[in-house]
């Protein structure tokens, strides 16, 4: 390769470089300036479903999204919990599963499951099926947390393990 070519490489490099620093310090700016975007935790199902009726903009999605990446873990399982407990109490996530399943309600029909997705996705730098999976075991195991539900049968009654 000629010094001419290798310095032009090196030059569009560097300005790709410089490009993606500034998209990441406005985002970050952004997050930290919007970290009021993320609301106070969801007590119940109708205070998550509040929290939800505020994302009507893909500028409010993307708000709250930039603040949630900010939960930093070291595995995506982590990460996805800790996500959603900055929504929501265990109580509240005790009556969801991703897909609506065992008579829970259904997370995907929020618009919080394409933000705390895509929150999990851009922090870990995954997969959605892989902060989808992460996102449903935190759920799945919210009634075992202290403050979630418990266990209960088909009757509503309370198992005791």
């Amino acid at each position: 390769m000629s010094t001419a070519k290798f310095q032009k490489k090196v030059m569009t490099m560097l300005a790709d470089i410089r490009l993606e620093l500034h998209e990441q310090r406005e985002g970050k700016e952004m997050a930290i300036s919007d970290l009021q975007t993320i609301p106070f935790q969801a007590r119940s199902i109708e205070e998550l479903q509040r929290i939800d009726d505020t994302l009507k903009s893909p500028e409010d999605c993307l708000k709250m999204t930039m603040a949630l990446a900010y939960v930093g873990e070291s595995s995506i399982n982590e990460n996805a919990r800790k996500i959603l407990q900055k929504l929501m109490t265990n109580e509240t996530m005790s009556a969801y599963s991703i897909k609506g399943k065992k008579g829970k309600l259904r997370f995907q029909n929020l618009k919080l499951f394409q933000v705390v997705l895509d929150a999990a996705v851009r922090t870990m730098q995954c997969t959605e099926t892989t902060a989808e999976t992460a996102m449903s075991v935190a759920l799945k195991y919210a009634p075992d947390r202290r403050g979630g539900d418990g266990r209960k049968k088909a009757d509503g009654e309370l198992l005791l393990s």
